[in-house]
């Protein structure tokens, strides 16, 4: 699935800099974040939960079909990223 290395599970270093941003922003008070996004050609849907406060963010890619699902999780020292997959 080379198709998704451009995308945020595989740029680390730029993907934990906007998580500890919407972390931060969340855990200021009562709020909630949620990341939409489109046309990758797949659907995805994903929980990011930070492991030191417990917090976590849903991230939702729609597509327009799903045929085969595949979870993945990508973990960093203080982020755990599981997302799975649904294929066109």
């Amino acid at each position: 699935m080379d198709f998704l290395q451009d995308h945020w599970p595989y740029n680390e270093e730029e993907l934990v800099r906007l998580l500890d941003l919407c972390f931060a922003w969340k855990a200021e008070g009562s709020r909630e974040v949620l990341f939409i996004a489109g046309d990758i050609h797949c659907g995805v849907t994903s929980v990011v939960r930070d492991e030191e406060t417990g917090l976590q963010i849903n991230q939702a890619i729609m597509s327009c079909s799903l045929m085969h699902d595949e979870t993945t999780t990508i973990t960093t020292q203080q982020i755990k990223y599981t997302h799975s997959i649904h294929l066109e």
